[in-house]
């Protein structure tokens, strides 16, 4: 197994290639302990498109790790895009997730960009997961490995944030208002009816913590 490498960085490094960011001060909020569990947050905005949230959470001696990157584009309209990693014990899981938010279809030949990405792990067991209520929509060209090698999932979330951050450099601008409902209505449902990320935010830092991290600096509400 090879090291992780740090998705954060990596998509504030190939954003910055071609579009303008602007790291915004979160004050306390920018690093939250407790149960002996360290959430740290980075929040950007990126001047022509939108926001770039990243979260890492650390448990006591590194036994749980995880990094999430959310790209929230309420100004072009794009999918939201969103990288999951995790790490526990050792055993790596990595998602790339898609979603269907845009005010108008998004053309499938971008869509097949990213199936081609995936189709190069078909040889990576899927994770298994059981029903969302995010389904319908989550695009089918969406990610989800478990237990692969790091260098595997390096080079494929590198893959699928290269060609999201090039097809969101030219993608075609939409109404901010209108986008913006769009995904707060998203972010608003996740809050409510959570996932593994949303309920350990939840139930390591209370309520109120998670509505300001979900709602207002991973969807760009704040």
């Amino acid at each position: 197994m090879g090291i992780h490498i740090d998705t954060g960085k990596l998509a504030v490094r190939l954003l910055a290639r071609y579009l303008h960011l602007t790291k915004r001060d979160v004050g306390k909020d920018a690093v939250l302990r407790k149960k002996g569990v360290k959430l740290s947050v980075e929040v950007y905005d990126i001047e022509e498109a939108g926001r770039l949230c990243i979260l890492r959470v650390k448990a006591p001696f590194g036994i749980v790790r995880s990094e999430a990157v959310v790209i929230s584009a309420n100004k072009r309209d794009m999918p939201l895009f969103n990288a999951d990693w995790f790490s526990i014990f050792g055993r790596e899981t990595q998602i790339c997730e898609l979603y269907d938010v845009q005010t108008a279809p998004y053309p499938q030949e971008r869509l097949d960009e990213f199936g081609r990405i995936k189709e190069r792990d078909s040889a990576i067991k899927d994770m298994e997961t059981e029903p969302h209520w995010y389904d319908d929509l989550l695009y089918p060209c969406s990610y989800h490995k478990k237990g692969g090698a790091s260098e595997r999932f390096t080079d494929a979330v590198f893959a699928y944030l290269r060609t999201y951050i090039a097809q969101l450099s030219s993608a075609p601008e939409c109404d901010p208002l209108a986008k913006q409902e769009k995904i707060n209505e998203f972010a608003e449902r996740l809050l409510a009816e959570e996932g593994p990320a949303v309920s350990m935010i939840k139930g390591t830092f209370g309520d109120e913590a998670a509505e300001t991290i979900i709602v207002g600096y991973m969807y760009g509400n704040i």
